[in-house]
C-alpha cells in the first residue's frame, strides 16, 4: 500500500556481482549474459468506489557481456516506461489501455568476432546496433461473456 487507499507501489532492485576464470585467458571475468541490475516500479491506483484504475511503471536492466570462443558480445535495453488506464467493468469485461515505451527507450547490440579464438587471431568484424523501440500500444479485454 502507498500513502492512499487503492494506491500500491511494487518495486524490485536487483545488483548481482558474478566471476568465473575465463577458460582462454585464465583472467577472471563475470559470466556470460548475467543480467547485474535490474530494476522495476510498478505503481497502481485503484480508485475507490469506481471501476477504475491508473498507473505506470519504469523497467530497466543491464546485462554483460556474453563470451564465446572467437565472439565477445553484449546486448542491452534501455529504460522502458509505461501508463495504463483500466476499467474493471465494461459489460462484466476488464478493459485496459496500455502505453509501453513512451520515452524512446532503445535496443544496443555490440559484438566483436574475432577469426579464430579471440585471444590470438586477427578481428575479423565489429557490428554495432543502435535500434529505435518505439512505443507500443496495447488494448486487452479480460472475462467472460
Amino acid at each position: 500500500p502507498l500513502g492512499w487507499r487503492g494506491a500500491k507501489l511494487n518495486t524490485t532492485v536487483i545488483y548481482e556481482d558474478t566471476s568465473i576464470r575465463d577458460p582462454l585467458t585464465g583472467l577472471p571475468r563475470p559470466l556470460s549474459n548475467d543480467q547485474y541490475v535490474v530494476a522495476n516500479f510498478d505503481f497502481r491506483d485503484d480508485i475507490p468506489h469506481s471501476h477504475w484504475a491508473w498507473g505506470g511503471g519504469f523497467d530497466f536492466y543491464r546485462t554483460r557481456p556474453y563470451y564465446r570462443l572467437a565472439e565477445v558480445g553484449v546486448n542491452n535495453e534501455r529504460p522502458y516506461h509505461y501508463l495504463f488506464v483500466e476499467n474493471k467493468d465494461v459489460l462484466g469485461l476488464d478493459v485496459k489501455v496500455q502505453a509501453f515505451n513512451l520515452t524512446n527507450g532503445r535496443a544496443y547490440f555490440h559484438r566483436t568476432v574475432w577469426d579464430g579464438e579471440r585471444t590470438t587471431a586477427p578481428i575479423l568484424f565489429i557490428e554495432d546496433r543502435n535500434l529505435s523501440v518505439e512505443p507500443i500500444f496495447q488494448f486487452t479485454v479480460k472475462g467472460k461473456f
